[in-house]
């Protein structure tokens, strides 16, 4: 055997060891995320009518966004989902008043925000928090684009944390 047949031999096995290595990572992952993913809902937002809806919102916004991840709205139950996110949201209304500029009465100005904690637990175990802020006078679109960055900041960070 020459050299350069031992050198391609040793690539060959190096490759396929590699692809071996890149194969069972790969469904490791996927059955680590076999599972759903819950969506949990605390706190309420202008335009749905209770968490429940908004928690389904979210989980649709949420699989959109990442896909390799699948979540679903939390069922109630007493106790809690292994694989979860929850989310606790508040309303913030932020109220300019009007006042009068050269005599004339100026209009009172209002602007409703949304702050979001977003907490990960995969596995019945804390991974992380993420805190967000969106504008809530558009409706949901703002919610929606919330929700799929945040989504895959804690799916890119878990998935990084496992490397």
């Amino acid at each position: 055997m020459t050299k350069r047949q031992r050198w391609l031999s040793r690539a060959r096995v190096s490759v396929l060891a590699s692809s071996v290595a890149t194969l069972v990572a790969l469904c490791a992952s996927a059955q680590n995320l076999a599972s759903d993913v819950a969506v949990e809902v605390i706190g309420d937002v202008p335009g749905f009518a209770g968490p429940d809806e908004l928690a389904r919102f979210l989980a649709a916004r949420m699989t959109g966004a990442s896909p390799s991840w699948h979540f679903v709205a939390a069922a109630a139950s007493l106790s809690k989902p292994v694989d979860r996110v929850e989310w606790t949201l508040k309303t913030v209304k932020v109220v300019w008043p009007g006042g009068t500029s050269r005599g004339v009465r100026l209009a009172t100005v209002s602007r409703t925000y949304l702050k979001a904690e977003v907490r990960l637990y995969l596995h019945d175990r804390y991974q992380m928090t993420m805190y967000s802020q969106s504008g809530a006078d558009d409706g949901p679109t703002e919610l929606a684009e919330m929700a799929a960055n945040v989504t895959r900041s804690l799916v890119a960070s878990a998935e990084n944390a496992k490397r």
